[in-house]
């Protein structure tokens, strides 16, 4: 029993492995400040965050490389703490609310994604929805790609 569940966290953490490779490597978008982004797939953010408020329904992972920063984590969802730092809930449906982060990444597998982000740092989307993004007059508009594509943020 015991080595089916250390199988099961190394694919996980393989899994999130290769998320963030396909982070790396997608397409990037110029991006500035904040972001809006609907839709169903994957939504992945990571850097330094003033906000980020994000919902849906699906797999949900948190890691917090910086100073420790508490998210609010509402609905409904079983939560599993890994050594490395990763969080992950399982069956997640609700929300993920963090403000004044830094060096985090957070990552939404699933359906009826819903994301607001405004800082510095890198948006993954992989799938199908839309995204708007700007910075004081210049806005930006586009669709998730099903191959993945990453936009750049940077603060206002």
């Amino acid at each position: 029993m015991k080595s089916k569940r250390t199988l099961f966290v190394l694919l996980v953490v393989l899994a999130a492995s290769m998320l963030f490779t396909a982070v790396a490597s997608a397409d990037s978008v110029a991006g500035t400040g904040w972001i809006r982004a609907e839709g169903d797939g994957k939504a992945a953010l990571q850097g330094d965050a003033r906000t980020v408020h994000l919902s849906g329904n699906g797999i949900l992972w948190f890691k917090d490389e910086g100073e420790v920063d508490e998210p609010r984590v509402t609905g409904f969802g079983h939560t599993i703490e890994y050594p490395n730092g990763w969080v992950q809930y399982i069956g997640f449906a609700g929300e993920f609310h963090l403000s004044d982060a830094d060096d985090i990444t957070v990552v939404l597998v699933g359906k009826n994604i819903n994301l607001f982000a405004a800082g510095q740092g890198r948006v993954y989307l992989e799938g199908e929805g839309h995204y708007i993004t700007g910075h004081g007059p210049h806005v930006e508009r586009g669709e998730w790609s099903p191959s993945g594509n990453t936009l750049d943020l940077t603060a206002e």
